[in-house]
């Protein structure tokens, strides 16, 4: 019995021991928080209703996952989904989607095989320090320039 408890005993220093290890390898990241996520959202909802539009505004963490969304009233349906899907390709590929789209209307129809893609002006990769957090998409504008820049203006208050 003192034997199997000694052996245990070893066991969880040594499991500690790599814990402790393992965890000066990791780097340090940011991430984005809900709160940081909302003030992106007011501030691009506020410059969609001064352009007199109803859109759909997503933001996603750096994985590509939701972390807030809101659908202004009269905005379509079809927002909810590119908006999100825009974002994903910002954080995906760590680039604004109006590289995307201008390549494609160069004649890139490559880009349309990239998974994870949507060639669309309206979607940024937010970034700190160097590190992409996560990416805002803005879908539902009134020209094809308006989602950009009501995303623009929400990268703008990102850390303000």
């Amino acid at each position: 019995m003192q034997r199997k408890l000694l052996t245990l005993g070893m066991a969880g220093v040594l499991a500690t021991g790599f814990a402790l290890s393992a965890s000066a390898q990791l780097a340090d990241r940011k991430g984005m928080t809900l709160a940081e996520a909302k003030k992106l959202l007011a501030a691009a909802e506020d410059a969609a209703q001064k352009g007199n539009a109803h859109m759909g505004l997503a933001v996603l963490d750096e994985g590509g996952h939701l972390v807030a969304f809101e659908r202004m009233d009269g905005a379509s349906l079809v927002t909810v989904e590119f908006a999100q899907a825009k974002a994903r390709t910002a954080v995906m590929y760590k680039a604004p989607t109006d590289v995307f789209s201008s390549g494609l209307s160069k004649g890139g129809v490559a880009i349309l095989g990239l998974p994870e893609m949507a060639p669309f002006g309206g979607g940024f990769p937010l970034m700190v320090g160097g590190q992409v957090v996560g990416a805002i998409g803005c879908s539902g504008g009134n020209t094809p320039t308006q989602d950009s820049e009501v995303c623009k203006v929400a990268v703008a208050a990102l850390g303000k």
